[in-house]
C-alpha cells in the first residue's frame, strides 16, 4: 500500500504576494509537479501590482495562477514606471480598483478546487481531500519588505477568509513571511518591513 493512498489534504489556496511571493510560488510548483504532478485540490496564485509594464515572462505559472493588477497612474502614489518607488498605498490602490474582477475571480478558482473533478484526480493520486469534514486552507507568501507583500497581506488574508466563510468552510490561515535580506540592505525595503 503507498504511504500516499492514505495522506490527507484539506483543499489549498497559496497566494504569493508581489515578487517574492510570485518567485515563491514558481519554487513551490515546480517541486509539486515533479513530485506528484498537477494537484487540482492545490490553487496557486500569484498576485502582484503594474504601472503598465509588463511583469517578466519567464515563469512557470499558468494565465490562471498569475495575476497583475494594474495600476492607474492618475492615482497614484509613487512613480509608476519603477516597481521599487511603488507604495504599500499604491498597492492597496490598485488592489480596491481591480476588486470588481479580483472577487468573481477568486471565487471561481475556490470553485475549481473544491468541485467533484477536483476530488476524484486528488483520490486517484492517493490524496483524500477533506471535503466532508469542509475545510480549507490559505497560505499566503510574501515579503514584507515589498510593497505589494506588505501592502496586500492582511487584505488578501480577509478575503480569502471571507470567500472560504461564504462557501461554508472553516479555514485555516498561515503565513509566511520574508524579510529584506541583511547582505545587501536597503533602507526603504526595511523600513516597509518593519513599518
Amino acid at each position: 500500500m503507498s504511504k500516499l493512498q492514505h495522506s490527507i489534504l484539506p483543499q489549498t489556496l497559496v497566494v504569493g504576494l508581489g515578487r517574492p511571493g510570485r518567485v515563491s510560488l514558481e519554487h513551490l510548483k515546480r517541486r509539486i509537479e515533479q513530485t506528484y504532478g498537477e494537484l487540482p485540490a492545490v490553487k496557486l496564485l500569484a498576485l502582484d501590482v503594474s504601472g503598465g509594464a509588463a511583469l517578466n515572462g519567464d515563469t512557470n505559472l499558468g494565465p490562471t495562477e498569475l495575476l497583475e493588477l494594474p495600476l492607474d497612474a492618475g492615482v497614484s502614489v509613487g512613480d509608476t514606471k519603477s516597481a521599487f518607488s511603488m507604495t504599500r498605498v499604491d498597492a492597496r490602490l490598485a488592489w480596491h480598483a481591480n476588486l470588481d474582477m479580483l472577487y468573481p475571480f477568486l471565487v471561481a478558482q475556490l470553485n475549481e478546487i473544491g468541485s467533484v473533478a477536483a476530488w476524484e484526480a486528488m483520490e486517484a493520486k492517493g490524496f483524500v481531500v477533506t471535503a466532508e469534514r469542509n475545510e480549507a486552507t490559505l497560505i499566503v507568501l510574501a515579503g514584507l519588505g515589498d510593497m505589494v507583500g506588505g501592502g496586500l497581506l492582511v487584505d488578501v488574508t480577509y478575503l480569502a477568509e471571507h470567500l472560504f466563510r461564504n462557501a461554508g468552510l472553516q479555514s485555516a490561515s498561515s503565513a509566511i513571511l520574508f524579510m529584506p535580506p541583511l547582505s545587501q540592505p536597503d533602507p526603504a525595503a526595511e523600513a516597509r518591513a518593519y513599518a
